[in-house]
This record gives structure tokens, C-alpha cells and sequence, in this order.
């Protein structure tokens, strides 16, 4: 999935987000399954984000929540504590 045209463009989306006083600035869940609903041109009145948050959404968006929120905590294990996760 990393590196296609849908994954990158799901990706560049959830990485544009940004919550204000959310936890790592990103929104929780279940409006990120609402939000991706909506921009996968998923028919919001019949989605049940309670059924199973990612159930009806495409794998990439699952897959760009993911990332996105790891990076950001990446980012702040960085700056709260000067550790650097995962490089290399």
C-alpha cells in the first residue's frame, strides 16, 4: 500500500489535520473516521462509526491515520524528551 498514488494522496490529507488541544493535535478516532468518510465520498447518513471505526473506509486511510499519528508521537517523544524513535 505505502508509496501508491491513493495511500499518498490519503496521507497528505491526514497530515494537512490539525485539532487544536487534542492530543497530538490530531483528531480522535472516530472524528478522523467521519472526517475520512466524508473525503472518501462515503454516504456520511449511513455510516455507523460505532459498528467499527475503519470498517467502510478504504485501507489507506486506515493506514494513514496510523502513520500519521505514530509520527506525531514520534515528534513529541523528540522534543519532550530528546529521544529519537525509529530512525534509520
Amino acid at each position: 500500500m505505502s508509496g501508491t498514488k491513493k495511500y499518498d494522496a490519503a496521507l497528505a490529507w491526514a497530515r494537512g489535520l490539525h485539532v487544536q488541544g487534542a492530543p497530538l493535535d490530531f483528531p480522535e478516532p472516530a472524528e478522523y473516521a467521519q472526517l475520512a468518510a466524508e473525503k472518501a465520498d462515503i454516504d456520511v447518513a449511513d455510516y455507523d462509526p460505532d459498528v467499527n471505526l475503519f470498517h467502510d473506509l478504504p485501507e489507506e486511510y486506515e493506514l494513514a491515520y496510523l502513520t500519521v499519528r505514530l509520527e506525531r508521537l514520534k515528534e513529541k517523544i523528540r522534543r519532550e524528551k530528546g529521544l529519537e524513535i525509529g530512525r534509520g
